[in-house]
């Protein structure tokens, strides 16, 4: 579509994150493709009714709103600058209906844990991200952008340290403690701490393993897990479970591309439902559990980088000092167990020798 390129770059430098960047562009491309028109000054206030009455059908109305912000966007910017009539300018005003996330409980996380095969290279890897995110709540777009060696073990050894670079603009990298190494069965150890430590096994130690994504394509070592990959990894997991609540549309929504199973032997779900369960269901999950077990709402705060660069500043202090104890007391998976043949006890001494630890 004409001028879009250059409203990019508007929204760019007026810090729009990548992921909205990518859904406005997605947007605007396929309304133009739709009308079968490039040049918005041939679009007129008709054809884009005609578009809206064919999202509302089509698509679940937060989708819709999402759509027509995006093009009521453009359109204002381009009557501001290029003189071209705003076709959405006498629009009624549509707002997102809010409803509470999906929660997952923690037998269903345990549970999805236990179903993956830790011999199979890919369900071991899927045990391992499910595991994580569940441990630390970490955004898709951060755990795309981390490597090995932005994990470690805290200075004493009890538990792992994660340093999360920022998925926003706006964000600021943090440091988060998770799991309890300590524990028998420990969630984190059991499931990520064993696939993480083969995985320096598999490159020749810590340092020639530094470079490489945390989590990686199965075919591609040197290759992060992309967003879709990442989201059918958790799909692919839970469908192992066999977890019937897992698979109801949250919104009754059609079936989308969130449903496709990929192949590694898993059986095709029974009715083509879609997934209740995305990575960002895991943050949700911290976030609940993390506070149902206790933990200071500023700690949750800064280990999510929920709060804004001015709030999130005035917690940092209270967060280094008492993360690491309180993730040991009280972290979001206290209580669940690995799958009994991923007792790490065995392994622990080996894992201490080879993890490198955190300097502070």
């Amino acid at each position: 579509m004409l001028f879009l390129p250059e409203y990019l770059d508007h929204l760019r430098l007026k810090g729009a994150s990548d992921h909205t960047l990518r859904s406005y562009e997605s947007d605007l491309r396929t309304f133009a493709v739709y009308l079968d028109q490039v040049n918005p000054a041939k679009i007129t206030a008709d054809d884009f009714r005609a578009w809206d009455t064919f999202v509302r059908f089509k698509y679940h109305h937060n989708t819709r709103v999402r759509r027509r912000t995006a093009i009521s966007g453009f359109f204002k910017w381009l009557h501001e600058t290029e003189g071209i009539p705003d076709i959405t300018a006498d629009l009624p005003p549509l707002r997102s209906r809010e409803s509470d996330p999906f929660l997952l409980y923690p037998e269903e996380l345990e549970q999805i844990l236990h179903a993956q095969d830790e011999k199979n290279q890919i369900q071991q890897r899927d045990g391992a991200l499910i595991s994580f995110l569940a441990t630390t709540g970490v955004r898709r777009g951060e755990v795309i952008k981390l490597r090995m060696a932005d994990v470690s073990l805290s200075p004493t050894g009890q538990c792992w340290i994660v340093n999360v670079p920022s998925g926003k603009p706006e964000g600021r990298n943090r440091r988060v403690n998770f799991g309890n190494i300590e524990a028998k069965l420990d969630i984190a150890t059991g499931h990520f701490g064993l696939w993480f430590m083969k995985r320096i096994e598999q490159f020749g130690g810590a340092t020639a393993s530094s470079r490489y994504p945390l989590f990686s394509d199965s075919a591609e070592p040197s290759k992060a897990l992309g967003r879709s990959a990442i989201e059918n990894s958790i799909i692919r997991a839970c469908r192992r479970a066999n977890l019937p609540r897992l698979f109801v549309g949250a919104h009754g929504d059609a079936p989308t591309s969130r449903d496709a199973v990929g192949a590694h032997g898993d059986a095709p779900a029974p009715t083509p439902t879609r997934c209740s369960v995305s990575c960002h269901t895991f943050r949700h999950f911290f976030a609940t559990y993390a506070r149902v077990h206790g933990m200071d709402l500023e700690v949750i705060s800064s280990y999510l980088g929920h709060a804004s660069l001015n709030t999130t500043r005035r917690y940092i202090h209270l967060a280094e000092k008492a993360s690491s104890e309180q993730m040991l007391r009280s972290g979001p998976t206290r209580g669940l167990h690995a799958k009994p043949t991923l007792d790490h006890s065995e392994f622990t001494k080996l894992l201490h020798q080879i993890v490198p630890r955190s300097r502070s």
